[in-house]
């Protein structure tokens, strides 16, 4: 039987010095159609750098998001979160619940400062990360503070009356 770890994300786990072929050969193409001799610096958004339009190499960086995925899901954190969390104004462009599971991930991957968190979570994959690409831009400092706020705020649960 496969380690659990393997399961989740069998591509994560190579042995030293194993490239996957297709992704060489992509890498490969692209620097051929853009003459490059190196490959793309990691850059947030899709935008060409020889301005050219059409479609761009994105790269985002998975780390070990999608094994921390897998425990907080069976630890149901952030089901747990919601109950103690009040539900999130519509103003609000990041949940409390995200933002707090964001700073989580960001602590145990990499520990980055509060004030580095959106420039961190921007060089990941949004879906790992439970955001989309539309918040990322949004998420910085403050907006990471604000969520701590609501989480020392909140020290009962929250009793959610369903809306009809």
């Amino acid at each position: 039987m496969t380690p659990l770890s393997k399961q989740v994300c069998p591509n994560f786990f190579r042995a030293a010095g194993e490239v996957d072929f297709h992704f060489e050969l992509r890498i490969k193409a692209f620097m051929r159609k853009s003459n490059r001799s190196h490959p793309p610096a990691r850059r947030a958004g899709a935008v060409r750098s020889d301005g050219a339009s059409g479609p761009a190499l994105l790269s985002y960086r998975v780390s070990g998001l999608p094994i921390i995925d897998h425990v907080l899901r069976r630890m149901r954190l952030k089901e747990f979160l919601e109950g103690y969390l009040p539900r999130p104004d519509a103003r609000c462009r990041i949940a409390p619940v995200q933002g707090l599971l964001v700073l989580l991930k960001n602590v145990l991957l990499d520990r980055e400062p509060l004030y580095g968190v959106g420039e961190w979570a921007s060089l990941h994959a949004p879906d790992l990360l439970g955001l989309t690409e539309e918040q990322i831009p949004s998420l910085n400092d403050d907006r990471v503070g604000r969520c701590l706020d609501q989480r020392f705020a909140s020290t009962e649960p929250v009793r959610h009356e369903k809306r009809n």
